[in-house]
């Protein structure tokens, strides 16, 4: 969606700016990830090709969905230089605040009674050799600009549906942005390129222009005073200046990518995982995130621990919770719709294949594993 937002609604001729070919099929169904543990992530997006971790990388997490859903953004050229911010309403500030909220949530805390001694029990099955904590648990990741520490985000191939990751090598016509690219950190746009490109060259370009003109108080505040003697529209000499230098890896391109673009030249791209992968989040407040899987597939963390084969292939969607199974409830009376899942086809959108892990757990330990995820 943010794709057929950013390319098909705002980067074409005026007075309408669409480009109706660039809109496709929007059926790579993703559940929304839960916000409590967001900043503190060193990757983020499913297929974790974004780096995470400090403001002006949350900056770039939110403005790219802010372009995908409801801004106002019309760049123009001048034929040597691109102007991001003409008829731009995107509320740089306004997103530093927002961010700084949500870094105060935490986990929520599971409301109902836990058995202790239970718990306990799933503790040591959770932090097993080989098991939940080698992906889930809290460790130290990359330190970012500022000397702001994250926690470790892994990036693998689980076998889930991959649909998702499919989508991010969609191409569409650059319209407006065609030539235009970030200085040491991008390749100029070609007339049709990945729509991931112009997603990236965007963002990027939209941070560094709104910085060298000004700032405004967000990266003024936190990350040192802007360039006084810059001027608009957009023109970078060289590398990205020092307070905006991890936006080098706000985009790093999925395997499948690879080919169309080239950032991080001066650092050197992180190895990237196979495709079809996607982030190991961090399990703090998990009891809270169902569905589960990317896709939401899975209704219940039980269900979770069950075999690909023998998980439920359609369940309803609402409100409604299960403290035994921790998830979705059966029964959901507030909504009438059901999520048909299955097996059979991992590049349909809705395959619950995969993450074949803790299903050859005793019955007694699956047991004592769900109520320790309870606590987190």
């Amino acid at each position: 969606m943010i794709f057929n937002r950013l390319t098909g609604l705002d980067l074409g001729p005026p007075p309408s700016f669409l480009i109706a070919d660039n809109i496709k099929s929007a059926d790579a169904p993703v559940r929304y990830p839960f916000l409590w543990n967001a900043p503190r992530q060193d990757k983020t997006q499913w297929p974790g090709f974004a780096d995470n971790g400090n403001d002006i990388l949350g900056l770039a997490r939110n403005l790219g969905e802010v372009y995908g859903v409801f801004a106002l953004y019309q760049p123009t050229t001048t034929g040597l230089y691109i102007n991001y911010l003409n008829n731009n309403s995107a509320n740089f500030d306004g997103l530093g605040r927002l961010e700084d909220l949500i870094k105060q949530i935490g986990p929520p805390r599971w409301p109902w009674q836990i058995d202790a001694n239970l718990a306990a029990q799933g503790e040591a099955v959770y932090s097993r050799k080989g098991s939940c904590a080698d992906c889930h648990g809290v460790a130290p990741g990359k330190t970012r600009f500022l000397l702001q520490q994250t926690w470790l985000t892994r990036v693998q191939n689980v076998g889930t549906d991959t649909r998702e990751y499919d989508v991010l090598a969609w191409t569409a016509k650059t319209g407006a942005l065609e030539g235009s690219y970030i200085p040491l950190v991008t390749e100029p746009l070609k007339p049709t390129d990945q729509a991931f490109n112009i997603l990236a060259n965007s963002v990027i370009g939209s941070i560094a222009e709104h910085y060298l003109i000004g700032g405004g108080a967000f990266l003024e505040a936190k990350q040192g005073p802007a360039n006084p003697n810059a001027h608009a529209p957009l023109q970078l000499p060289g590398r990205l200046p020092q307070a905006l230098r991890d936006l080098e890896g706000a985009f790093r391109p999925p395997t499948s990518l690879k080919q169309g673009f080239s950032p991080n030249v001066l650092t050197g791209a992180e190895a990237a995982p196979t495709p079809g992968s996607y982030e190991s989040r961090v399990l703090q407040g998990i009891w809270a995130a169902a569905p589960y899987l990317h896709n939401g597939s899975v209704p219940t963390l039980a269900e979770l621990l069950k075999k690909p084969a023998d998980r439920v292939k359609t369940f309803k969607i609402g409100p409604a919770y299960d403290i035994v199974n921790v998830g979705l409830a059966v029964d959901q009376t507030q909504l009438d719709y059901a999520l048909e899942t299955g097996c059979s086809d991992i590049h349909s959108g809705n395959s619950n294949c995969g993450h074949d892990f803790g299903t050859d757990l005793s019955d007694q330990e699956k047991k004592a594993l769900l109520e320790y995820l309870k606590t987190l």
